[in-house]
């Protein structure tokens, strides 16, 4: 016979564990996790991890404002240390579009977030290591800054468990099991399992279960890769997160002594079994040489690792 379940949920990922977290808190019966691997594994652990407010979406908006009150609370709700820091957030337009920046920032802050337009004055004082001469205005969010996908993901499913659900690492679901029109249940290389709630939360892997279901997901996977480096000098490395759309780049912290960059697009395939395991020459090239542009200490900078991922 089959296994059974209340609550299937496929995807260890900061998603399907939080969906498993706040499930299990609310008392919803068995909840079992599923994943391929382990909790993480996907785009939660190869996340940068950046918790900012600037969006131009007002209900993102608002989904990010409430993250934010979240991790500063996470020691009282899940009763572990948080793995948000606070550095501050700039966000970084061209000059072309420092009039929709700051209805941006007038849209945000009527929302409740913490946000203000910074002139190139204002941001050369708070950032005196940058090149800033082709910058007229940016946003600045003294409250936002960054976490670590994998630590919020594992927090979230061990709290889950604490209050009884299941977890299964290295348990691939092959497919969704459909009876009469109705999703009742999930096929995995151990055997099935019913269950009349399913959620799928397994990111670039979602399409596949879709489409053998007959659902034809509007879902394209785009590879990006991150670098990680050493800070060759303390002063002008970047002490707050950025996104620069001049440059198409992104930057913050990486603890103490690191620091991390990232660009804004990468290839597009539908596969993602086939993510690179670093990233290209040509890749860690073009983004070292944007980030030094800004940020001119960064041209001392080691390349400690590349993230690559979904």
């Amino acid at each position: 016979m089959a296994e059974t379940a209340d609550v299937v949920i496929v995807g260890a990922g900061v998603m399907g564990a939080s969906i498993a977290f706040h499930l299990a808190e609310r008392g919803a019966g068995r909840i079992l996790v599923l994943d391929r691997a382990y909790v993480a594994a996907g785009a939660s652990g190869s996340s940068s991890g950046l918790v900012r407010m600037h969006y131009t979406y007002p209900p993102e908006v608002q989904l990010a404002l409430l993250s934010l009150a979240y991790f500063n609370q996470w020691q009282e709700r899940l009763g572990r240390p948080t793995s948000f820091r606070r550095t501050g957030f700039f966000r970084i337009v061209p000059v072309s579009q420092a009039a929709r920046l700051r209805a941006n920032v007038g849209m945000q802050k009527a929302l409740g977030v913490n946000t203000r337009v910074v002139s190139r004055e204002e941001l050369r004082e708070l950032e005196p290591g940058w090149r800033l001469d082709d910058v007229e205005a940016a946003a600045y969010e003294p409250d936002s800054g960054y976490a670590d996908g994998a630590t919020v993901a594992g927090d979230f499913l061990a709290c889950a468990r604490e209050r009884g659900a299941s977890y299964r690492l290295g348990c691939r679901v092959r497919s969704l099991r459909i009876d009469g029109g109705c999703v009742v249940g999930v096929e995995t290389d151990a055997g099935p399992i019913d269950a009349p709630v399913v959620v799928v939360a397994a990111g670039a892997w979602s399409r596949r279960l879709f489409e053998q279901a007959g659902i034809p997901l509007p879902l394209e996977c785009e590879h990006h890769d991150v670098l990680i480096l050493t800070r060759a000098s303390v002063d002008g490395a970047p002490n707050r997160a950025c996104i620069d759309s001049s440059l198409g780049i992104y930057f913050r912290p990486e603890g103490q002594v690191q620091a991390l960059l990232g660009g804004f697009e990468g290839p597009r395939s539908l596969d993602p079994e086939s993510v690179e395991p670093e990233a290209s020459e040509i890749s860690i090239e073009a983004k070292l040489r944007r980030a030094a542009y800004r940020v001119p200490s960064l041209a001392e900078a080691g390349v400690v690792r590349t993230v690559t991922g979904y």
